[in-house]
């Protein structure tokens, strides 16, 4: 009897390891699924609030299978994934920034802006810092915010070719 419990038990254990990993497969694929539509509306062209509105979809998608694996190196480079389109969106928001009182023109609001979403970028792309820190080196005259020594679009074109490698590690480790 303890032999046929044990082996019970057994197939218990293995079928309920089983369903785990097949919901896990499942909320994986719901993820990169997801995150794909984030990437398809990149390179497609979109506007703003369409590109926040996938990211808000996708969010959903990728924190349901990081609740449930937050430590693999596939939930790792989905998280950086989708925080990546997060500081590109924060950064392409900047560009309707504005100003906070009369003596703040709208330049000046939107390297504001985009100077408090550097950092986000730093962590999530180290060879980032280094790239701006040499871009304000090169200014001739002293910059109020580091931003304004760099080119918008090219910083989210920067962002968006690292999400995309994210997105492709993402898929080949399905």
């Amino acid at each position: 009897m303890a032999k046929s419990f044990s082996f019970l038990s057994l197939i218990l254990v293995l079928l309920a390891v089983g369903c785990s990993g097949g919901k896990n497969q499942e909320a994986a694929e719901a993820a990169v699924e997801a995150l794909q539509a984030v990437d398809s509306a990149v390179s497609v062209g979109t506007n703003m609030v369409n590109y926040r509105q996938a990211i808000v979809l996708a969010r959903t998608e990728v924190d349901q299978y990081l609740a449930k694996d937050s430590d693999s190196e596939f939930a790792q480079n989905l998280s950086r994934a989708m925080d990546g389109h997060q500081a590109a969106a924060d950064w392409w928001q900047c560009e309707i920034a504005r100003a906070q009182n009369s003596l703040e023109t709208r330049w000046d609001a939107q390297a504001r802006c985009r100077d408090a979403v550097l950092p986000s970028i730093f962590v999530l792309y180290p060879d980032a810092e280094p790239k701006v820190e040499a871009a304000v080196a090169n200014r001739q005259s002293p910059l109020e915010y580091q931003s304004q020594a760099l080119d918008p679009d090219a910083m989210l074109q920067f962002v968006w070719r690292h999400t995309s490698a994210d997105t492709d590690k993402v898929i080949e480790a399905l």
